[in-house]
């Protein structure tokens, strides 16, 4: 019933759903390195010196935790807006925060080579990660929340014991920066993308990479595995969407009918198709069977920024550079209903649980 925005004027808003009323702005942000963490609720958050790069909620719903370019991470009461603690420690700007699953924990990882997990309660540093050469772009729990798993700019993956923050073993492959890094659903393989233009998959038990998936000639910009936990879907500045069969390790299929690099890819509720996004101003829906192309979702007239299905898999929403939001039938691939309203260009587009609702973050601040 309420929506979280963060934008480049440094504010975090909380939006009702039902009455589309700002509720709360929730102010805290300043110019120095700090882990934040306050509470929120109907609040906006406000500083006039910084831009909201990222928000989360927590898994309960009743905190938000927000990153933004003055090197800092907030946490806010969903139903106070206060700032619960100030969590002084990152010495550069902070990239990337995840809850554990629990939601008792945040990690964050930052330029300055480390990963920090917080206790939500008291605010206070558990543990000071330290391992890596260089930036920290990427970190995730695991399902079980016992383990974290970093990547970072020095081309490895390193994974941690999430109680005593040492480093369990360190994963060594990738010849590139590592952009994107995911448990499977099981929590026993982690997958990492890297702008090697490489999918590696590796063995949480033993560290070993069990295989290198190698097709792609360019940087990957996203991986995902299917619902099951049986393929995984890799999207690239090569202008692929490519699947990989977990059991075999050889790609399933080669969807390349897009004629710039893909932005993002979202699996269907079903996992039985995909919906690919591109700077070629189309949505692409792919058939995982047969990794055919069987439907194009032509209007935008500028680079399609996201993509998503509806929780039933028959609608998709898209968002563009052309500033609008369209809706497609996902079995017909007709456009039903154009979106306007953002005055730049729709970076988000995201649909409530129920699928009656669909948000959407823009560039213009909205």
């Amino acid at each position: 019933n309420r929506i979280a925005s963060g934008n480049t004027d440094g504010i975090v808003q909380l939006w009702d759903v039902d009455t589309s009323e700002c509720v709360r702005t929730l102010r805290g942000h300043i110019v120095y390195s700090t882990t934040q963490l306050l509470d929120t609720g109907e609040y906006t958050f406000r500083s006039d010196t910084v831009e909201v790069r990222s928000v989360v909620y927590s898994p309960k719903g009743d905190r938000i935790a927000f990153v933004n370019d003055d090197s800092t991470v907030q946490l806010w009461d969903v139903d106070t807006g206060e700032c619960i603690h100030n969590l002084y420690g990152h010495g550069q700007a902070v990239n990337s925060v995840v809850y554990s699953p629990k939601g008792d924990r945040i990690a964050s990882g930052s330029d300055d080579k480390t990963v920090r997990l917080w206790d939500v309660d008291t605010g206070k540093c558990v543990h000071t990660i330290q391992g890596h050469d260089r930036a920290v772009s990427s970190v995730v729990y695991s399902p079980k929340g016992d383990q974290i798993a970093s990547g970072s700019d020095e081309k490895t993956v390193r994974l941690w014991d999430a109680d005593t923050g040492k480093c369990i073993r360190t994963l060594q492959g990738h010849s590139g920066p590592v952009r994107s890094v995911v448990y499977s659903p099981k929590g026993d393989r982690i997958a990492s993308g890297s702008s090697d233009s490489t999918v590696r998959l590796w063995d949480v038990g033993t560290g070993e990479c069990v295989y290198t998936l190698q097709g792609h000639r360019d940087g990957v910009h996203c991986v995902v595995y299917s619902p099951k936990g049986d393929l995984i879907v890799s999207g690239s500045d090569d202008k692929t969407v490519r699947l990989w069969d977990i059991d075999t390790c050889e790609r399933v299929h080669i969807s390349q009918h897009h004629c710039r690099g893909v932005i993002s890819v979202a699996n269907s509720p079903k996992g039985d198709r995909i919906a690919s996004g591109s700077f070629d101003k189309t949505v692409q829906l792919w058939d995982v069977d047969t990794g055919e192309c069987v439907r194009t979702l032509q209007g935008h007239s500028n680079y399609v920024l996201s993509a998503v299905y509806s929780p039933k898999g028959d609608w998709i929403a898209s968002g563009s550079d052309d500033k609008t939001v369209r809706l497609w039938n996902a079995y017909t691939g007709k456009c039903v209903r154009t979106m306007w309203g953002h005055n730049r260009g729709v970076k988000s587009v995201v649909y409530s649980p129920k699928g009656d609702q669909i948000a959407s973050g823009s560039y213009d601040k909205t």
